[in-house]
This record gives C-alpha cells, sequence and structure tokens, in this order.
C-alpha cells in the first residue's frame, strides 16, 4: 500500500503517555483519555512534542459463544458493564459514578491463536481499557474468574502500551515517524515567549505552517503538535499477510522482502549506499556452497519410537473426523485484530470493509461476481465492532441489572490482596524489572576416563614390548654414498621360483639373506611398515640373464616382485673379484620344499669415518647353482625398490649347500616414503615434549599419584638421563638390550654427534651481528613488582580509542547531551551531606546534536556562588558565571537546562551526586527539580521507594528528556575490576586523571591560594567535559540508538528493559499482520506448567595437559539455527505424541488437536526428540524460524557492508553497532521460550525440544568423528554447541586440515543452515574442568605467534587479585613455551619471595568484589568488601556503595585466631598505617598457590611443596636501617609519635648506615674517622633517594595538572604511582637522619680544619 504524502515527520527519541480530558480529537466522552507523547527533533528543524490521541491500550479475551449477532452483541454488554463494575468495586469506588469508567471498548475481531498450530480464524474480544495502569487489574479480575464465573484467558496483555501502539503503527525507537495532518498547539503565539529559537531554524519558521489545534499547550519544546492516530502514515507500510486461517498443503507463499519495517530500512539503508558509491544496488551476500548437498538431518534416537506411537493415534482418531466448514459466515463481517486498529475511529478514516481479507487471494477471486450482490448487504456484526464502551448514565443504569460479578469474593481481603500482589508483579512482568531465571539445569557428566595417553603411566608387561621409533633426520639418507654401482642378476634356465633378498640396516650395521619362495605372484602383496629403528626390507628381484646395461637400465624395477624367477643357472661370484661372472654349478631342486633357517649377521663394525660399499654374503642352496651378475650400471633402477617388507623374524631358506657371493646394499626408505607411512602405522607426525624439570634436583625422587593418576616428572635434560651406550655389533646390541623401548610420550636416545666447530668458526661467529647480540645482552634488572605478562599491551586494551572521520555518510547524532557535576564543601574527610552542605557551585558540559565534525567538542560552564573565596577579582583566569545564593543558583541551572533543550541529560553518579543531590536540595526549598527541567507536565506518580530504579538506572526522572546514569552504564558494558570515574577513563579514554578526597578539595575551596580554588573549577569542569567524552569514545548514544532501530523500541528501553522484551517486540511486528493472537499467560499458569526435561549436552572434560593440537569447532548459531532447520515455533507445534498424565499438555495450556488432522499431516510432520511434533515448512514456516532467518540473513548483509567502508570508522561503528542488535535478538530467542520464572510467553516443550536437537546433533557428531579412523580423532570435550577435538602426535598443519575436514562432513550431514564451523587450534593447551580451559590459540595455519586465551580461569576472573592474574598467565606461557617446569618453579619462588619481604606492590593485591547491601543474611558474618563498606558507611553515612559497586579491600596480618572479615581493610588504610601489613601467608597459600595447584596438580607437579620447600627469611620484615636509628627512634618520642605496635619498634638497630659494622650511634668509629668518604656515601644514598621522588613528583604533578613544586594531593588507587609516590615519600622521610649526620660530620670537620689552623704557627 503506497504512504501518502506526509506533513511533518518527527524522530521518536522519547515516548510516554499521559491521561487528559478528552478533546475534538479524541473522539470520546469518557472522563479521562490516555494521550501518547512522543518527543524528537522534527522535519522543520525544530524539536517537537507530538500528541497522537485515540491510542487506548487493550489485551484480548476468546469469544465463548456462538457467533448469533445478537448474542455477540449481548455478551459484550455483560461483559463491559461486568468488568467496569468489578474494577470499580476492586478501587472501592461507585460502580454509578461518572468517573468510574474504565472502559472505552470491547469490539470483536477474528485472529489465529499463535500459541499452537491452529489453522483457522477464532472469535476474540478486544478490551479496550482507558487508563494504561488498570489494565494488570483489569486481567488480574478476568482471570480470577470474578466476573460472569469464568475464568478468562487472556492475550496480548503483558505488551506495553507503548510498545503496542509502536508496533501497530509501525514505528520503531529513533525512527522517523510520518504525519499527515497536523494541528499546532500555540500557533499564533511566537516561538520567542517559549524559546529562543536557534538560527538555523528561524529560516524555515515562514515555511512550515499547520492547522492551530483546540487543545493549549504544555511542553516546553518549540515546536508542540496534536495528531489523530489514523493521521500516522507510517501505518500504510504494513500490509495484512492472511495467510494462516486455512489449512493448505503446500502453504502460500511468504513474500521476500524483510517482515519487519526496521530490518527492511537496515537493506534500503545498504541499497542507497551502494548506489551512491556507483556500485550494484543489492548487496552481495556469501552463499553457503553445501547448502544444497545437505543431509536431511534428524534421524533422532527415539523417532521411530514416536512414529510408531503417532500411527497408532492416527488409527484410534480414524473415523472420528468433524467436518468443518470450509468457510464460515461470521469471518467475513469480521475484522482481524491487525484490522482491528480502526475500529475505534471516525467512519471517515476507517479503509476496511467487510469481505474476504486482503491478504486472501483465492477468496478474493471467489468473491469479485458477488461485489454488486453484497454492496446493500448490512453487516449484522456492526453492532459488535464499535465504539460501545463509553456508556451514558442511563445506559449504564438500565444495564445494572447485567451485570455478573461476584462482588463477595471481589471484596473480600483474599481477593484484595491478591489483586494488589498480582498488580505490582505484573507491573513489573510488563515493564521488564523482573530478573531471568539463572538456575540453569545440572551438567551431564560423561562416562569418560583418563587423560591423553602420552600423559598416563603406565606399567610394562613382562613378555611385552613397545614398538620402536626411528628419530634419524627425515631429509638425510646416509647410504646415499653407496649406491653408485648397479647390481644385475643373471638368469641360465627356465624354472621360475622367486628369490627373496631380506635386508636389515640398523644405521651402521646390516644383515641380509636370501630365500626361495614359490608362492604365486598373484597372491603376494607387498605391505610396507616399519617396526624398530633399524630398516628391515625385503625386496623380491627376478634373475635375470644375458642383460645388457642398456636393458637392466631400462627396467622397471618396480614390477620385478610379479616375475617369476629362474633359478637353473645362477653363476658363481669369484671372491677375489666379484664383478667377474662365473660358471653353473649347482641347480635348484625342482620340489619346491622349503626349509627356515637362521640368518647370519655380518661381523661389521660402526665407524664415524665414511667406508665404501657394504658387501654383504648371500647363502645358497648346493643342489642350485647360484651366479650373481654384478655390473656398473643400472643402479639408479635398484635404488628405486619400493616393494618393502618388514621382515618378521631373522630367518631363510636352508638350500643344502651353500654358496657365498656379494651384493650392495639396498637403500633405507626416503623421508617422502616415511612421511606417507607413518598415518597408516598409527606413528605420531611429530612428537612433543611433555613436561620435565631441567634440574635434575628439582624433580621428585617418587612417582606421584594424583587423580587415580600416577606421574613420572623426569629431572635433568643431559646426557645422565639416557641409558648407558651399548658399542658393538647389531648382535651384542640385541642381546644386551633386547628389543628398543622408547617412551610412547618422548623420544630420547643416542645418536652420533656432529664435529664441533672449529675454532676459526667460532671468532667468525663471535664478530657476527648474532654473536655481538648475544655477548652485549646485559643480565635483566629484576623488577619490584610482580613479574607479569609481557606483551606491549599490559592493561589488556582492546584499542585504541576510534575516531570518528570527517567525511561520514552516517546521519549525525540526533539527541544532544547536558552533564553535571556539583561542588558542596564537606566537613572533614566526608562527602557532602544533602541535608546540611549547601551547594555552591555546579558544572555543566553540553554536546549538540549537530557537532560532528570528527573530533569532540563541547560547551562548558560554571555557575558559582559568590562569596569572598569565589570572586571574579581574585580568579581572573576562570570563566564563571556567578550568583547570590543557592537557591538563585538553581533557578538559574533550571533556566539553562531549559535553554539549551538537551534531549539527554547525564552525570557520572546521578543516584547520589550530580542530579540526584542537586534534586535532594532543590527538595529543602519545596519544589521538584526533575519536573522544573521536564519538558512537559508528567503523570502523578505513587509514593515509595523505587527499588528498581535505584538498582538498573535512576530514580531521578525527567519528563521528555532520557537520564542517564554513566556509572551504571559502564559497569553494564565495560569488564572492568573497579568502575571508579578514574579507572573507567583510563579504559575507555585511555589517560590518566587524578581523584582528590572531599577533604582536599574543601581545603582548596577554603584556601587563601587563589591557584588552590582555581584548580578546584577546573578539576570538575573537566570532569563534566570528560563524562561527555566517555559517552562519545563508548557510542553510547549511537549504539544504542540503533539497537532502538533493530529491536523497535524505544531508547530508553534498550538500556532498561530486558531480552525477553526485545524479542516480543521482534516478534510482534511479525505476527500481528498476520493476525496471530499471543497468549498473555498468568504468574499461576507459568508456574504450572511442566519442568523441563531436557539438557544440553555438557561434558565432563579429559582435565589434563595436552601437548598436541586441539582443535576446536563450534556449531554457528545451533539453537536458532535447529529453530529455523526442523520449523520449531509457537504457531507450528501440534502438540505430543502421547498423552502426559491423560492430557496434551503444550506449556502452559493444553494442546488437543482435531480428529483427523494428524492423518491429512502425516507426510508434513517433524518429530522433535523429546516427542513433540511440528508441522514442516511446506505447511507453515514457524514465525519464529522466519525471524531468525531475516535477523541472521540482514546480520550477514551487514557484516558484508563492514567490509566495504574498512576507511570510514564512525559508518563502521554503527554498522557495528546494528550488526550486535541483530546478534543479540538472534541468541536470546530460544531464552524466551524457556524462561521460567519471568517468563511472559514460556513453552517449555518447544526449549526442549531445541535442546534435545542440539544434544543429539552433538552426540551424532561425536559418534561420526570418534569411528572415522582417518582422522585419528579423540573428543575430550563438549560443551552444548562445541566440541574439543584431540588430535594426538598431529602437526598443527595437520590440525587445521583435519578439522577442517571434520567440519565439511558434520555439515553435510544436517540440514541448513546447521553448520559446524572450525573455530580454531590450540596448541598447546590445558582442559580444568568445564568452561574453564587455556591454551595457545591458532586461528589460521599461517599464524606463527600464537594468542594466549584463556576461558573461565583465574587470568580472566575479577573476583581475584592482579597478582593471581599475573603470576597464573606467566606460568602458563612458561609451562606452554618450555614445559620446563624449573622454569615454572623459579619464576613462583621468586615471587613468593618477594612478597614474604614485603617489596611487591599493594596494587597487585586488592579485592575488588560486588557489594549489594541489604541482601545479606544476619546469621553469617558478611563478605569481606561489605565488611569494609559497612565501616565506610559508619565512618560516613552518606558514603553508602551503589548497588553492585565492586569494593576494594586487602588482608592483612592479625592475630592467629582473628577471622578473615576482621583483617580486612581498604588500601587507603594500609597505605597510610605503617603499623599494618599485608598477610603474606594468607596470600601465598590462599589465593596464589590453589590455582597453580589446580593446573600443575594435571602435570604431576606439587606447587605447594615448592613453596614449603623454598627456603625464607627468618623475618619477614626488613625495614630500612634508617627508620630503625637511634636518632630517628629519639625523634619519634619526641615528637609523641605514640606506643609502637610491633615489638619490633622498640629495638633499634646496632649497624653503621655506610659499612654495616657494629655501631650504636649509626655510624662507626671507622666511618666517622673518614668523613669525607663517609658524607659522600651518605650524600650519594639521599641523592638517590630524592631523584626517585622528583621523577615520581614530576609525573604526578602533570597528570594533576599543578606546579612541580606543589604537593601532590592524588589518592586515585587505580593508579600505579601512588603506591610508588607513598614509597618513595617514606624512605625520603625517613631520609633527614642522614641529612642530620650529614651536617653533624660536616661540623666535627669544619672544627678540625678550625683547630689545624690555629695550631698552625
Amino acid at each position: 500500500m503506497s504512504s501518502p504524502l506526509s506533513t511533518l515527520r518527527v524522530r521518536v527519541n522519547q515516548i510516554d503517555h499521559i491521561l487528559a480530558a478528552p478533546g475534538p480529537l479524541d473522539n470520546s466522552t469518557l472522563p479521562r483519555v490516555p494521550i501518547i507523547r512522543i518527543y524528537g527533533e522534527s522535519s522543520t528543524g525544530k524539536k517537537a512534542c507530538v500528541h497522537v490521541h485515540q491510542a487506548y491500550p487493550y489485551f484480548f479475551v476468546e469469544y465463548p459463544g456462538k457467533m448469533n449477532p445478537d448474542g455477540v452483541n449481548h455478551y459484550i454488554a455483560r461483559l463491559t458493564h461486568s468488568l467496569n463494575h468489578a474494577i470499580a468495586i476492586s478501587m472501592k469506588r461507585n460502580p454509578l459514578a461518572p468517573k468510574s469508567q474504565f472502559i472505552r471498548a470491547i469490539v470483536l475481531t477474528k485472529g489465529v491463536h499463535f500459541y499452537g498450530f491452529h489453522a483457522s480464524y477464532s472469535p476474540f474480544l478486544k478490551v479496550h481499557i482507558a487508563d494504561p495502569s488498570f489494565v494488570n487489574r483489569a486481567v488480574t479480575i478476568l482471570q480470577s474468574g470474578t466476573v460472569m464465573k469464568t475464568r478468562f484467558r487472556v492475550y496480548e496483555s503483558h505488551i506495553n502500551f507503548n510498545l503496542q501502539f509502536m508496533c501497530d503503527f509501525g514505528l520503531y525507537g529513533c525512527g522517523w515517524m510520518d504525519l499527515g495532518e497536523v494541528w499546532e498547539r500555540g500557533a499564533e503565539e511566537t516561538a520567542d515567549d517559549l524559546y529562543e529559537s536557534d538560527d538555523r531554524n528561524d529560516q524555515d519558521d515562514s515555511k512550515h505552517t499547520f492547522p492551530t489545534s483546540p487543545y493549549f499547550r504544555q511542553s516546553r519544546m518549540p515546536l508542540e503538535v496534536d495528531v489523530a492516530v489514523h493521521q500516522i502514515h507510517n501505518r500504510h507500510r504494513l500490509s495484512a499477510r492472511n495467510i494462516h486461517h486455512r489449512l493448505s498443503i503446500p502453504g502460500p507463499p511468504l513474500p521476500s522482502e524483510p517482515l519487519v519495517l526496521s530490518v527492511r530500512e537496515l537493506w534500503e539503508d545498504e541499497r542507497q549506499r551502494r548506489i551512491a558509491r556507483g556500485l550494484p544496488p543489492s548487496p552481495e551476500i556469501p552463499q553457503d556452497p553445501s547448502e544444497n548437498s545437505r543431509g536431511p538431518g534428524a534421524a533422532w534416537v527415539a523417532e521411530a519410537r514416536w512414529w510408531d506411537e503417532i500411527r497408532r493415534r492416527i488409527e484410534r482418531e480414524r473415523g472420528k473426523e468433524k467436518v468443518l466448514p470450509s468457510s464460515r459466515n461470521w469471518e467475513k463481517w469480521v475484522m482481524t485484530t491487525f484490522e482491528s486498529i480502526e475500529a475505534l475511529w471516525e467512519d471517515e478514516w476507517k479503509t476496511w470493509k467487510p469481505g474476504p481479507p486482503e491478504g486472501d487471494v483465492c477468496a478474493r477471486d471467489a468473491h469479485v461476481d458477488r461485489v454488486r450482490d453484497d454492496a446493500d448487504e448490512i453487516n449484522p456484526y456492526a453492532g459488535s465492532q464499535m465504539a460501545n464502551g463509553a456508556l451514558s448514565q442511563v445506559s449504564r443504569a438500565e444495564h445494572a441489572a447485567e451485570v455478573e460479578v461476584d462482588e463477595e469474593l471481589l471484596s473480600s481481603q483474599a481477593m484484595g490482596n491478591f489483586v494488589q500482589e498480582q498488580e505490582p508483579d505484573w507491573e513489573k512482568l510488563r515493564d521488564g524489572y523482573a530478573e531471568h531465571d539463572e538456575d540453569g539445569p545440572d551438567d551431564e557428566v560423561a562416562a569418560e576416563d583418563g587423560p591423553p595417553p602420552e600423559n598416563q603411566f603406565t606399567h610394562d608387561q613382562p613378555g611385552t614390548s613397545s614398538p620402536q621409533k626411528y628419530s634419524r633426520s627425515r631429509d638425510e639418507n646416509p647410504f646415499d654414498q653407496i649406491w653408485h654401482n648397479i647390481v644385475r642378476y643373471a638368469l641360465a634356465s627356465d624354472e621360475e621360483p622367486w628369490l627373496t633378498i631380506e635386508c636389515s640396516a640398523k644405521r651402521h650395521r646390516s644383515a641380509s639373506t636370501v630365500s626361495i619362495d614359490r608362492t604365486p605372484s598373484k597372491n603376494r602383496h607387498s605391505i610396507r611398515r616399519l617396526t624398530s629403528p633399524a630398516y628391515a626390507t625385503t625386496v623380491r628381484l627376478r634373475v635375470v640373464s644375458g642383460l645388457t646395461n642398456d636393458s637392466l637400465a631400462s627396467l622397471d624395477v618396480r614390477r620385478l616382485k610379479h616375475v617369476p624367477l629362474d633359478a637353473a643357472a645362477f653363476r658363481e661370484v669369484d671372491p677375489e673379484n666379484p664383478f667377474v661372472v662365473g660358471t653353473d654349478t649347482h641347480r635348484l631342486k625342482d620340489d619346491g620344499s622349503m626349509k627356515r633357517t637362521h640368518a647370519q649377521s655380518s661381523d661389521v663394525s660402526g665407524e664415524m669415518t665414511p667406508r665404501p660399499p657394504k658387501k654383504r654374503k648371500v647363502h645358497m642352496d648346493s643342489d642350485q647353482a647360484l651366479r650373481l651378475s654384478i655390473a656398473s650400471s643400472g643402479a639408479s633402477s635398484l635404488g628405486k625398490v619400493s616393494t618393502i617388507t618388514a621382515a618378521s623374524s631373522k630367518t631363510t631358506t636352508s638350500l643344502g649347500t651353500v654358496a657365498i657371493g656379494y651384493r650392495y646394499a639396498l637403500p633405507p626408505p626416503s623421508a617422502t616414503e616415511l612421511l606417507s607411512s607413518v598415518d597408516e602405522h598409527g606413528i605420531p607426525s611429530k612428537v612433543y615434549t611433555s613436561p620435565y624439570y631441567f634440574r635434575a634436583s628439582d624433580a621428585p625422587e617418587k612417582p606421584r599419584e594424583y587423580a587415580g593418576l600416577v606421574f613420572h616428572l623426569k629431572g635433568g635434560a643431559g646426557l645422565d638421563t639416557l641409558e648407558g651406550f651399548v658399542s658393538g655389533t647389531p648382535s651384542a646390541w640385541h642381546a644386551t638390550t633386547g628389543r628398543a623401548k622408547l617412551d610412547p610420550a618422548d623420544v630420547t636416545g643416542w645418536e652420533y654427534a656432529s664435529a664441533p666447530p672449529s675454532a676459526r668458526e667460532v671468532r667468525r661467529w663471535l664478530v657476527s651481528p648474532q654473536g655481538r647480540q648475544h655477548l652485549n645482552q646485559a643480565r635483566p634488572k629484576q623488577p619490584s613488582q610482580i613479574e607479569g605478562p609481557t606483551q606491549a599491551n599490559p592493561y589488556g586494551m582492546k584499542a585504541t580509542p576510534l575516531k570518528s572521520s570527517k567525511p561520514s555518510s552516517r546521519e549525525r547524532q540526533n539527541m544532544s547531551t547536558f552533564s553535571l557535576e556539583v561542588f558542596a564543601p564537606s566537613t572533614g574527610n566526608r562527602l557532602p551531606d544533602p541535608d546540611q552542605d549547601e551547594v555552591v557551585a555546579v558544572f555543566y558540559s553540553y554536546q549538540d546534536s549537530v557537532e560532528d565534525n570528527g573530533s569532540f567538542a563541547c560547551q562548558t560552564g560554571m555557575i558559582v556562588v559568590e562569596n569572598d573565596q569565589v570572586s571574579t577579582r581574585r580568579l581572573r583566569g576562570v570563566q564563571f558565571e556567578m550568583v547570590s545564593s543557592e537557591l538563585d543558583l538553581l533557578n538559574r541551572l533550571i533556566d539553562t537546562v531549559l535553554d539549551v533543550n538537551p534531549d539527554i541529560v547525564s552525570g557520572w553518579e546521578v543516584q547520589a551526586a550530580s542530579w540526584g543531590y542537586l534534586s535532594a536540595r532543590a527538595n529543602m526549598y519545596g519544589y521538584d527539580l526533575g519536573e522544573q527541567i521536564s519538558r512537559a507536565p508528567g503523570r502523578h506518580m505513587g509514593g515509595g521507594s523505587d527499588q528498581w530504579g535505584m538498582r538498573t538506572t535512576s530514580t531521578f526522572k525527567v519528563v521528555g528528556r532520557h537520564v542517564l546514569n554513566v556509572w551504571r552504564i559502564m559497569r553494564a558494558e565495560q569488564n572492568l575490576t573497579s568502575y571508579t570515574f578514574e579507572n573507567v577513563v583510563f579504559y575507555v579514554l585511555q589517560r590518566r586523571t587524578p581523584r582528590y578526597s572531599p577533604q582536599t578539595l574543601t581545603e582548596w575551596y577554603y584556601s587563601t591560594t587563589p591557584l588552590h580554588t582555581a584548580n578546584l573549577l577546573r578539576y570538575y569542569a573537566a570532569r563534566t567535559s570528560t563524562v561527555l567524552e566517555i559517552l562519545d569514545v563508548a557510542e553510547v548514544v549511537t549504539k544504542n540508538a540503533e539497537f532502538a532501530r533493530v529491536f523497535g523500541v524505544d531508547f530508553f528501553s534498550v538500556l532498561s528493559r530486558g531480552s525477553q522484551f526485545k524479542v516480543e517486540s521482534f516478534m510482534f511486528r511479525i505476527a500481528k499482520p498476520e493476525s496471530f493472537v499471543l497468549l498473555s499467560p498468568s504468574k499461576q499458569d507459568v508456574g504450572k506448567q511442566n519442568a523441563a526435561e531436557c539438557m544440553p549436552l555438557i561434558m565432563e572434560p579429559l582435565s589434563a595437559f595436552y601437548t598436541s593440537p586441539l582443535v576446536v569447532l563450534d556449531f554457528q548459531s545451533l539453537y536458532p539455527s535447529i529453530m529455523i532447520a526442523y520449523n520449531y515455533c509457537y504457531s507450528t507445534c501440534l502438540g505430543r505424541v502421547t498423552d502426559f498424565k491423560g492430557q496434551y499438555k503444550f506449556g502452559v495450556t493444553d494442546l488437543q488437536q482435531p480428529a483427523g488432522l494428524l492423518a491429512t499431516l502425516e507426510k508434513h510432520i517433524n518429530v522433535a526428540p523429546n516427542g513433540i511434533m511440528y508441522v514442516k515448512q511446506d505447511v507453515r514456516k514457524g514465525l519464529l524460524g522466519r525471524m531468525l532467518t531475516e535477523l541472521l540473513d540482514t546480520r550477514v548483509m551487514v557484516k558484508q557492508a563492514m567490509k566495504g567502508v574498512k576507511d570510514n570508522k564512525a559508518l563502521r561503528r554503527v554498522l557495528d553497532a546494528r550488526q550486535l542488535g541483530l546478534k543479540y535478538i538472534a541468541n536470546v530467542t530460544y531464552g524466551y521460550t524457556s524462561a521460567t520464572y519471568s517468563g511472559r510467553m514460556p513453552a517449555v516443550e518447544i526449549a526442549d525440544s531445541i535442546v534435545q536437537s542440539g544434544r543429539e546433533t552433538l552426540e551424532k557428531a561425536i559418534r561420526v568423528i570418534q569411528s572415522t579412523k582417518k582422522w585419528g580423532a579423540r573428543v575430550v570435550y563438549g560443551d552444548t554447541d562445541s566440541l574439543f577435538i584431540y588430535l594426538q602426535g598431529k602437526t598443527k598443519d595437520q590440525a587445521f586440515r583435519i578439522g577442517y575436514d571434520i567440519a565439511e562432513t558434520i555439515t553435510a550431514m544436517n540440514p541448513a543452515p546447521v553448520k559446524l564451523k572450525f573455530e580454531k587450534v590450540y596448541l598447546p593447551c590445558v582442559l580444568m574442568a568445564k568452561k574453564r580451559y587455556v591454551g595457545f590459540k591458532f586461528e589460521s595455519p599461517d599464524e606463527t605467534e600464537p594468542g594466549f586465551d584463556a576461558k573461565g580461569i583465574e587470568t580472566v576472573r575479577r573476583d581475584g587479585i592482579p597478582a593471581q592474574q599475573k603470576m597464573t598467565e606467566t606460568c602458563l606461557k612458561i609451562l606452554f613455551r618450555t614445559q620446563d617446569l624449573s622454569k615454572v618453579k623459579e619464576y613462583c619462588c621468586r615471587t613468593w619471595a618477594k612478597i614474604l619481604e614485603n617489596k611487591a606492590s599493594i596494587q597487585d593485591f586488592i579485592f575488588a568484589k560486588e557489594v549489594r547491601m541489604g541482601t545479606y543474611s544476619d546469621k553469617v558474618p558478611p563478605p569481606p568488601g561489605v565488611t569494609v563498606a559497612a565501616r565506610r558507611m559508619l565512618a560516613d553515612p552518606n558514603n553508602e556503595p551503589q548497588y553492585g559497586d565492586r569494593i576494594p579491600y586487602v588482608i592483612v596480618r592479625g592475630d592467629p585466631d582473628s577471622r578473615l572479615v576482621d583483617r580486612a581493610v581498604s588500601p587507603e588504610e594500609l597505605l597510610n598505617n605503617r603499623q599494618k601489613h599485608l598477610d603474606a601467608a594468607y596470600y601465598i597459600s590462599r589465593v596464589l598457590i590453589p590455582p597453580l595447584e589446580r593446573i600443575f596438580n594435571l602435570v604431576g607437579a606439587d606447587v605447594r611443596a615448592w613453596y614449603d620447600e623454598m627456603p625464607k627469611a627468618l623475618r619477614t620484615d626488613q625495614p630500612e636501617a634508617v627508620l630503625q636509628s637511634p636518632r630517628k627512634a629519639k625523634r619519634q618520642m619526641n615528637s609523641a609519635a605514640a606506643n609502637p605496635f610491633k615489638i619490633d619498634e622498640h629495638f633499634l638497630t646496632s649497624r653503621c648506615l655506610v659499612c654495616k659494622a657494629p655501631a650504636p650511634g649509626g655510624l662507626c668509629d671507622t666511618c666517622r674517622a673518614h668523613p669525607q668518604e663517609t658524607i659522600s656515601g651518605l650524600l650519594s644514598r639521599l641523592h638517590v633517594a630524592e631523584a626517585k621522588l622528583q621523577n615520581v613528583q614530576t609525573i604526578c604533578s602533570s597528570c594533576c595538572g599543578i606546579p612541580a613544586a606543589e604537593p601532590v594531593k592524588c589518592e586515585s588507587l587505580d593508579c600505579p604511582w601512588l603506591y610508588e609516590r607513598k614509597k618513595i615519600e617514606n624512605k625520603v622521610e625517613a631520609m633527614d637522619v642522614v641529612a642530620e649526620l650529614v651536617a653533624e660530620l660536616q661540623e666535627a670537620e669544619d672544627m678540625q680544619e678550625e683547630m689545624v689552623v690555629d695550631e698552625s704557627p
């Protein structure tokens, strides 16, 4: 339907509603009607407020009676009066009073049930309520059974009023609303009376003139208009799709365009963008090439049983079918639920006419011939589709007798309590306040055993032998120099026995035999096999006579094994000259008898020097003359012999008398041949090193048992770890050692070493760049802090902040933002108290919506109460506005806000500071600040605390403007350990900002130094602009605006509402045009549905350290893909195959399909593995499947668009926000069906179908992977939609190849769009427990440097301390890179020693855990963080942490029997109290060692034993010698330094400060006797300390923006320089004793010089 021309467009930035007296546009006689207000920019350039009339909240109830027009009208009248009467009674009002009119109208409509498969229209009554706040009460009363003795089932009452309106008219958040005829309020007034219009708006005032509205102005917006709902042109873009009211196979076709307008606009935006770039308009969408060759999927475990039950049920229902009329007469006279939006409009604006539905093509064609005949026909149901709710007082009295209300039950105390309890609960559910149920199903424990084989300790059984592995380099062939000649065998007879030559070569030793075999050639097969490091070869050759060199060179030796051998005339070889051929001597017997004899080995000793070609003896039968003809050509042919088999024994055939001859040894297999056969024989392609101790002293003496496994960890890496070298002949070697045994997890043994480098080579290397670099390498200095990850990004920042590019094609940010901070002097170090401390200054920053020039810019200002401290004469470098009192300050701020008219007001912490503090001060003067800065009058809200706002957004409300609590937004979007302003600035803006205590700020305000007061004002001014910069860099406004467009909800709901609300918005926009009616179950209905029966597959991992590759495969969007592939949806569900306790229960209802329906759909049914039936897509495509397809396809399109705009960062970030929003909705759709306690329309059977289908899909993939031998894979862990596949002994490249092969194979087995995607390769990795693993990650074969990837362990968790994260990550990287446990042990002991010596930074030991005050039990001790927060509140009641804030604390030493909570203190207290020290023993034994134990226990290492065995200092505290000097102690006593807390402080050092010799007075006599050297040493020590302090002072003063000479007052616990500064300040403070000693020595020296001068003549 084409959209008419619009006269005004307004962007939906903010939406609310109020109640007002009806006017000319309301078409109602009710005392009050709802009016929707929309705020946003308009097409005129002005910001507008639109009042929308004739929009009412509604819900549906099913009409249970007969479709008799009179009966319908009578039922509607009874229901209207009864429900209105019941609401009035529940409100304790007079039902007959004029103001007791709560029902606007009840209209007859038709719709299709969405909850379960239905293929026909059902009659519904659409109940319009006059006041949105009474919807919950009306629904509760109808569900309670007090009206008309019926418990009504209610539909669509859980949809919010604003969302109902936006879905009905095709509107979405931050989108444009197109209006037809509008009426402007106050059009005769000039805009200057209300606002000073912007210059950009003045020029457009004459172009846009609208009729004058009959309503008075209410808002403070420059443009305020009224409009009736029928003038909203967005509605015309929606078209009805009446496709579900009649069963047809196949189902009617669906439109190709996206069904949701907001998504359709995303496609249109991309088309326009491509046209502007000169590209084809249609976006390029990548296609899955395997989509057309997919398998059918399904084949569930119990599917055959379910189909047997279906057939039995069909047989039982046969003959019970009811013949339903193909078309019922009442349907054409009743409008659908989609069309019923027009029911309350005036007749001239209605477009619906009785007849076939617009989308029903068949019925419309059949209706063409009857158009004229039916034109004059009267609609018998017209009375039931009119606005019949506004009844007069007389009609109400006449129908009083028809009221059917159980007043006794309604007025009872129980019913009152029920209504009061249900109403707030339902309000929360409708508004999305309820929390999601996070209690998931229990994990399934898989019956798997043991780690990978190389990590298991196996006992060798007697009589068994391990296979041997050959470790020679693949590229080196030691026999290449031997084959320079050819061996040729001459044949002199026609007999054809087989000649078999068995060759066995072991490095430098070899043995060979020749045997005769008459096995037919057709039955002989050559198998290549490696059994030991020795080469075992069997070559079958035909002995040929009379061959020339040329003919022999051209002989294809590879075919010789198939040629029969005639040994009639072997020629004897001359022992003196083997190259001379002798005469025939013997004949071979023809009886074919064979006798086995042991082969004789040649006595050839192994030597390192090159040797001539090796000669081997050949044993032959005396009855048969054997002659060997050896020539000098054709060696290359014989060198290519490939018919090699393993010799199972050293045997040969005994032929009687033996003639001895010689031949050249055969070549060993090449590297290519070896590599091609390792997979066939199960030999690992690569041998990985298992964890070991480099130092033998670190290795445990005994094996360690853990979790039923015994670990033998090797120690040392030198020759002493190998068994003794056995020299001699092969026979001697075998006799001594037997068959060689190698460690299955490692290969160690002897080999001949290469020659050492010569002196010349060493000298040449020393002068090379590598040698010089090695010589110049200085030993790294060990820092005092704990050594952590050495990456270039030590703080874990994702990326540098993106700057918006100037040439941006996106729409400019359309909402302006106003940030506010306040300052009020306080008492002592307490926060300001709003009941006592007045505000003396406010600071604001404003960012207009038109400023999008590529860089951040904002306007700042401050309003200050004038006094002696703040005046223009005293502070000349600061621009501010002065007022005389706090009240004037508040009024001036209100005027400023109204003047700039921002869309968003924000502050860092709106609740207790900023706007919240200012609002509390305004209450002291008797007015509401939020109301004063609102854009329009608001609704009167009831009293009571807003707990939801306090915990999720803010309790400070402003009508017409969004209030953003930036602290809470950052807490939701950023994963940080601390959410202080300073830490968020550092991670978001990547710069440091100072933090000052309230006491410091108050001192600056009252300071006599003007610079201090100016610093105070600049600090707060910078803070307000920084808040806006955080919003800009984090893209809070832009991102949430795009989310609002995608979700279809308003801007603020994106921040404040849950996932179910957003899913409903998307789902409702597709369901409404198709006349689907969504069920609204009560809380009791939700609680009565069956419990979930299925759970996802979460295998218990085979916990181990995996040295070989571990491939991770992940099903891409598994649950959404399953819903699409198998058509799982509310609207396609046929219910259970078998009854459940006599009922066919489905979710919150009973779904009994009519008899005969299953027989009709028998070939069009999908059976889920949990026994739930769904129709196939050819009958009806599920709404959820269509919704998810639209979401996923659009996301693919957006991600493709992102690839083409890499140079436009601003547009790229907008597109990224869109694809994230689409991904979010797709991922939470399954959760909507499975929600239990907070579910708004759950269906546990659908959720079970999805979960069980995913589980069996995963199990089927596991079976295929483990049964396919060519992959050699083993699934060691599976979690819901991912598989961890271990490829033992494979290389990284092989892992990628096998991983992709597995993914393609599994994908082809499942229907589209179910797809198994290759994700990454871990090499190596550690699997610890469910959802806890860590490894080096490779995402492509070309990567050389892996990434460190951890899930669920301490390196990524925020409930630990930084030291724990650093140690765990560093130890894992050492293990992954070197497998050397000695290095890990050395690092751990070095770190623990620093902690014990109190040399580590306090920042590394700060816990920061969430605190939710008011939710803890008083029966048990609270967590340490809560204790610290409670102590903080006792000292300052206003210093209460926000709900969910993370409170920092440390654990200090205490009494041995003290509780942990008693030893938890704030970091500030530890820094300022020298008597408190970190509890090193607690941190090491309880915090640092446990996570390391969980990892290294899997490799057999005992981390706690490392700590127990390490040497520890007898005195853990080694204080500075200066601090313990007698001179320092005396000064402390003179300054009344109070009683020392520790016994150590009662004892003084007796060591010299310079030479450490015994000296009771600080300096020994020797040092005093040499004052010049002593003074030099003391001054050097003092200079070093002062230089460090100067460096720290320079850094901190530059950050704070103060002169270098000013003391630094910053107290930011998130900055590491605070701890460094405190440490150096304490050290320098103690150095005053050194200065005194220097002065004393200098004075003594001067006196000595004077004495010398006086004594001189």
